[in-house]
């Protein structure tokens, strides 16, 4: 910190905007948990491969895969937020938080979720120390001299209520952002997203062949931020989409890979594909044109989902069933 935090003045006021930082930080991330920003696992990270997934979808997933686990992080860090807005547990609220920041930091950091987010969280954390260390003479004595610290001053009944109403506020307002972040421009996305089974794919009404159109499709998945997905018997292959729920149109671009992918250390005889195999998949599909870009509609009928596209003068239709994923 700079000179001017070392005087009792300036270093009061230091320690006040290090408190609020934390506690805005926390309740940023508490939110963004509730609201689903955070800690979600679309089904296009689900029909990708382990190996193909980057650090930060790996550990979304890891996470998101207990709405229990994810929760208890979540009012843990609202907690930690409420004990460092008030004076009288701003000291108790500085030791809660250093677990928090520290497990913060070190999952930006093993797992290499991006920069941006490290140099966050390892500001957070130094901040954290920078209380706990103005702290120390009273935490010692409380700690290891097993003693206790004197009380600050009684605050005025009116001067807590007005620090609680702030701090909800707070809170309301980090919700409500959220909320409207993911009901932004992809919030349309909804009326179709999830997982749905192939029931059938049809091309002017006669089953579809075609694997670049529905052929050999096991389930496709719409995640609300417009991202698509398609898992077949041999490959998955990914896309965007949109929708307009005021029209019920439809639209949706992907590239689809009728094989596989091959990671490093393998060939394609090491693959579990024969060579012929691999060849005459791609003598089918060197004459197709990519991206496949289709539009048309959709419509709802009870729990079905049938999605009406165009593609020249041909009719493409997909009949779609609510998908459950078994759990893994």
């Amino acid at each position: 910190m700079s000179s001017a935090c070392v005087g009792s003045r300036a270093g009061n006021w230091c320690r006040v905007a290090a408190r609020a930082v934390l506690a805005l930080a926390f309740v940023m991330y508490a939110a963004a948990k509730f609201t689903g920003a955070q800690f979600v696992i679309p089904g296009y990270l689900l029909d990708t491969p382990l190996a193909d997934l980057g650090g930060m979808d790996v550990t979304w997933a890891f996470f998101a895969h207990s709405p229990l686990y994810s929760g208890f992080i979540a009012i843990g860090q609202i907690f930690a937020a409420a004990l460092l807005t008030f004076d009288r547990t701003a000291r108790l609220g500085a030791a809660v938080s250093l677990p928090i920041t520290a497990n913060i930091a070190m999952v930006n950091l093993g797992y290499n979720i991006g920069t941006d987010t490290l140099i966050l969280s390892l500001v957070l954390l130094a901040l954290n120390l920078y209380l706990l260390v103005g702290e120390f003479p009273a935490l010692k004595a409380c700690f290891w001299d097993d003693t206790t610290p004197a009380l600050s001053a009684l605050r005025s009944r009116r001067q807590g209520v007005v620090r609680a109403s702030i701090f909800v506020a707070v809170v309301a307002g980090m919700f409500w952002l959220f909320t409207t972040i993911m009901n932004g421009p992809a919030g349309g996305q909804k009326a179709i997203k999830g997982d749905w089974l192939v029931e059938s794919a049809t091309i002017d009404g006669k089953s579809v062949s075609d694997p670049t159109l529905g052929g050999d499709w096991l389930w496709v998945s719409f995640d609300p931020t417009g991202h698509f997905s398609v898992r077949t018997k041999r490959s998955t292959f990914h896309g965007k989409y949109a929708v307009d729920p005021a029209t019920e149109a439809f639209s949706v671009r992907y590239d689809p890979v009728p094989l596989p992918p091959i990671y490093p250390g393998q060939s394609f005889d090491d693959h579990r594909f024969t060579a012929a195999e691999i060849q005459r998949s791609l003598d089918q599909t060197q004459d197709d044109k990519w991206p496949i870009n289709l539009a048309g509609r959709y419509r709802k009928d009870g729990d079905k989902l049938f999605v009406t596209m165009l593609r020249g003068t041909e009719r493409v239709e997909w009949r779609l069933a609510p998908y459950k994923r078994p759990k893994f």
